[in-house]
């Protein structure tokens, strides 16, 4: 009659199987899920910020040569000086180009802001030393920046990001 006796424990053990699979199924896409979001979170997409080229910046500001002291002496007030040796900063990031490597890359946080000065600008973190080198103003409304990516603990890309728009940001 119907008892115990009369289950099937090849059926149970199929039910349990593929419960089992469907579970794992369901912990598996979680996991994949939030590691994804993480890397999203951790790692800002390209469409969600703005960066210019490296021509762009050249034909922008010009082609002028990095003088250190300049660039650590310009303020508030004169941040052009900085936006002129942008380009200068941004050459010589690719060996793959034929070019010298940028001497730049490689360096700690600390050992830019000791070669730059102290950052005034704000890029995701902290750790990203970053320098105006503009503000918004009737002519152009975003404030852009000079910024070294680091990854790992030493810069890998120096970048200019636009840190916002229709504001200054203060000192």
């Amino acid at each position: 009659m119907g008892g115990s006796h009369d289950r099937d424990p090849g059926k149970e053990n199929e039910k349990i199987a593929k419960s089992a699979f469907v579970m794992a199924g369901i912990v598996l896409f979680m996991f994949s899920s939030l590691a994804v979001l993480a890397g999203w979170l951790l790692e800002p997409a390209p469409s969600r910020l703005e960066y210019m080229s490296t021509e762009e910046v050249c034909q922008r500001w010009g082609r002028h040569p990095l003088d250190i002291e300049k660039f650590k002496a310009a303020g508030r007030n004169n941040r052009a000086a900085r936006a002129e040796m942008a380009c200068a900063l941004l050459d010589n990031q690719s060996e793959y180009m034929g070019k010298g490597k940028n001497e730049y890359l490689g360096k700690s946080p600390t050992q830019i802001v000791d070669i730059f000065g102290k950052p005034d600008g704000y890029h995701i973190t902290d750790t990203d030393p970053a320098y105006l080198i503009n503000h918004a103003d009737r002519t152009d409304r975003n404030v852009w920046q000079i910024v070294f990516l680091i990854r790992k603990g030493k810069v890998h890309k120096i970048v200019v990001h636009k840190n916002c728009c229709y504001q200054d940001v203060p000192e």
